[in-house]
């Protein structure tokens, strides 16, 4: 940890400057969290995401090979 000592006062009555003190330790721990929560939140949103567009694939594939079985009932002739 780097301290810058402020002397503007007399030597005994040092100020120190502490720039990853635990007050802001604490605030990036904070942001630590809620950044956490969002990718948690995020995670959960693409999941169901996901979900619904392995649903929609089944319904194309279904629908596709009902069209495959629609189709084959015809008879074409042979130009």
């Amino acid at each position: 940890m780097g301290f810058i000592v402020l002397r503007r006062k007399p030597l005994h009555q040092k100020q120190l400057y502490q720039p990853n003190s635990m007050e802001g330790q604490s605030q990036g721990t904070m942001q630590i969290s809620e950044a956490m929560v969002q990718l948690s939140e995020s995670s959960s949103q693409t999941t169901t995401s996901l979900t619904e567009v392995n649903g929609a694939i089944a319904q194309l594939n279904e629908a596709a090979q009902s069209l495959r079985d629609e189709v084959s009932r015809f008879q074409f002739d042979n130009y």
